[in-house]
């Protein structure tokens, strides 16, 4: 999901983690459970830092900080997301 929702907001400087937030908060239906979306937020991209799927743009810590999407996660995610447009629905 942090992934998708950085591919889908695609700023130039980065993405906030309050835009994240937002994002999926709309996209899915996660209720009023604020705490618990932040705690899961926050370790998603922790996680994906260390996995050198998101890139740290700027800010020392991570409540700051703007995240992109490494180049091969972006690329492939391209790919995906191409591929998802080329194939239409077949005819019943």
């Amino acid at each position: 999901m942090i992934d998708e929702a950085i591919f889908s907001l695609d700023s130039r400087k980065g993405v906030s983690r309050a835009a994240i937030k937002n994002y999926i908060a709309k996209k899915y239906p996660v209720g009023d459970r604020n705490g618990a979306i932040n705690t899961h937020i926050r370790k998603a991209i922790k996680d994906l830092v260390e996995q050198n799927a998101l890139i740290l743009v700027e800010g020392a810590t991570q409540k700051s900080s703007r995240y992109r999407l490494a180049a091969e996660v972006k690329q492939r995610m391209k790919k995906d997301a191409s591929k998802a447009k080329s194939t239409p629905p077949k005819p019943k």
